[in-house]
C-alpha cells in the first residue's frame, strides 16, 4: 500500500512538472542543437592572448563601417521596394495585380545565402549575362562596365531584394486596412491634396501631433479647430516658442468611426 501511494505521488509530481517522453524527447533534441552556440559562447571568453588586438589593429573597423553601412543600405532598400510594391498592389489597378500579390512573397521560400550564392553566379564575370553581352557585341573583358556583384553594394541590393516581402507584408496589411474607395471616391469629387488630407486622411486617423506656435507667423493656412468632443489631449511638451500637442480619438468617435466605415 504504502508502495502504491508513493508511486501515485511520483505520477502526480510528473504531471504536475510537465515532464513526459514527449518533453525529454525535445529538451535532449534542443541540448543537442544548442551545442554549436554553447561553443561559440564560450569561445569569446577563451584567452585568445593577442588575436583581439591584431583584429582590432588590422580589420575590425572596417568590418564594423561595412556592416554599419550595410544596415542602411539594406533598411532604404526594403523600405522603397516593400512599400512601393504593396502600394502598387494594394491601391492600384494593372494587369497581372492579382500574379504580383503573392509572388511578391516568393523570396521569402529561399534563405539568403542560397540566393546570394544564385545571383553571383548570374550576374558575375563567367555568369551567363556578362558571358552573353560579351558574345552578342563582340565585347572583350575590358570593352565595358558592369556593376561588381562582389561588393558592398551588390551585398545591399541583393539582400534588399531578399528581405523586403517582410516590409511588403507589413505594407500591404496597413494599406489594406484604409479605404482606398474613400480616396477615389474624393478624386472624382475634385478633391485636391490638402481638401483629401483635411476631409478623408484626418477623419481616419485616431493620433495626431499638433505644434501650437506662441507667436504670430505670417501665413494664409491654418490648421481646423479641434473638435474636443473627439479629441482629448494625452501628452503636452513645451519647447522652444511652441507647444507640440499629442491628441487621441476617444474611445466613443472610434468606435461609431469603425462601425460606420
Amino acid at each position: 500500500m504504502q508502495r502504491v501511494i508513493h508511486t501515485m505521488l511520483g505520477m502526480a509530481a510528473s504531471k504536475r512538472l510537465g515532464w513526459n517522453a514527449v518533453t525529454l524527447a525535445a529538451v535532449a533534441v534542443a541540448g543537442v542543437l544548442a551545442v554549436p552556440v554553447l561553443v561559440v559562447v564560450s569561445s569569446v571568453f577563451a584567452p585568445l592572448g593577442d588575436a583581439w588586438e591584431h583584429l582590432a589593429a588590422t580589420v575590425l573597423p572596417e568590418y564594423i563601417a561595412n556592416t554599419l553601412w550595410l544596415m542602411l543600405w539594406v533598411g532604404f532598400g526594403v523600405s522603397v521596394i516593400g512599400v512601393a510594391t504593396a502600394w502598387l498592389t494594394t491601391l492600384c489597378r494593372f494587369p497581372g495585380r492579382g500574379f504580383f500579390e503573392w509572388a511578391l512573397i516568393l523570396p521569402l521560400a529561399v534563405p539568403a545565402y542560397v540566393m546570394a550564392y544564385a545571383y553571383t553566379d548570374f550576374l558575375q564575370f563567367t555568369g551567363p549575362v556578362q558571358a552573353w553581352l560579351r558574345a552578342a557585341f563582340g565585347w572583350g573583358p575590358r570593352d565595358y562596365w558592369f556593376p561588381d556583384v562582389r561588393s558592398l553594394g551588390g551585398a545591399g541590393v541583393i539582400f534588399s531584394f531578399v528581405f523586403y516581402p517582410y516590409v511588403y507584408l507589413l505594407a500591404r496589411a496597413a494599406f489594406l486596412e484604409q479605404a482606398a474607395g474613400m480616396v477615389e471616391a474624393g478624386r472624382s469629387l475634385g478633391y485636391g491634396p490638402w481638401r483629401s488630407l483635411f476631409r478623408l486622411a484626418l477623419p481616419l486617423a485616431t493620433r495626431m501631433i499638433l505644434t501650437e506656435l506662441d507667436f504670430d507667423a505670417d501665413g494664409d493656412t491654418t490648421f481646423p479647430d479641434v473638435d474636443r468632443t473627439s479629441w482629448h489631449a494625452v501628452d503636452r511638451r513645451r519647447g522652444d516658442r511652441a507647444t507640440y500637442v499629442t491628441y487621441e480619438r476617444r474611445a466613443a468617435a472610434t468606435s461609431a468611426r469603425t462601425r460606420a466605415r
